[in-house]
């Protein structure tokens, strides 16, 4: 049984990390709906094959919002406001690893100075 924390993030997750992921993909050429899934499903290493009933509905939720257009041979492809978010998320995810790196290095310099001075006292 899951906490009800547990389930609000797995749904927060849910909600954003296949249309990030989706945007992250496209950054690089356009492609169709069943690309994006053959895709999908090599990149997971054949764990994840989003259905076309969870690709399709996203894939129109990024068209409204003007993150991507749709190109004459039905490939969808990034707008410039799709490449600032692509740009942004990954601003955003660089700043975030160096602060979990930061911390980290933090949290085992504090606890090397507190295990040497402990030692020190008790010893």
């Amino acid at each position: 049984m899951r906490s009800g924390w547990t389930d609000k993030a797995i749904l927060l997750l849910n909600r954003g990390f296949p249309r990030m992921y989706l945007l992250n993909m496209l950054k690089n050429k356009p492609m169709n709906a069943k690309e994006l899934i053959e895709t999908l499903l090599i990149n997971s290493g054949g764990k994840w094959k989003p259905s076309p009933k969870i690709v399709y509905p996203l894939l129109a939720k990024l068209l409204e919002e003007d993150l991507l257009y749709q190109t004459e041979e039905g490939q969808y492809a990034l707008t410039r406001k799709g490449t600032r978010v692509v740009s942004d998320a990954g601003t955003v995810s660089r700043t975030l690893k160096k602060q979990v790196n930061y911390f980290g290095k933090l949290r085992t310099l504090a606890g090397n100075t507190f295990v040497t001075g402990f030692k020190k006292r008790f010893s």
